[in-house]
């Protein structure tokens, strides 16, 4: 929606990890929510993904961005080891993607 992120659920709560989309040129995308709460980037726009029937199609929108996010951190938590004291800090540090949505 391009507002605040902080503004809205879940992305407002301090345990959520908030993915933002940027476009192939690390700029943040028109339609991503922006601001202090969002904790990382991700590619968001023009994504491959299936669509049914055997098809594929250009996708756009967070919705693209979080399976990379959640795809590095379970890499991560296997590596690292996952239990409950697994602080949402450690996480959003030890996640080097590369993207900054600047």
């Amino acid at each position: 929606s391009n507002r605040d992120a902080c503004e809205y659920s879940p992305s407002s709560a301090k345990e959520a990890i908030t993915v933002g989309a940027v476009d192939p040129y690390d700029r943040q995308t028109r339609f991503t929510n922006k601001g202090p709460c969002v904790d990382i980037y991700a590619p968001g726009l023009m994504i491959i993904g299936a669509v049914g029937g055997g098809k594929i199609s250009y996708l756009s929108g967070t919705s693209m961005s979080t399976p990379f996010i959640s795809g590095a951190l379970a890499l991560q938590m296997e590596h690292r080891g996952c239990n409950a004291r697994l602080k949402r800090t450690n996480i959003k540090r030890g996640l080097k993607i590369g993207f900054t949505g600047k």
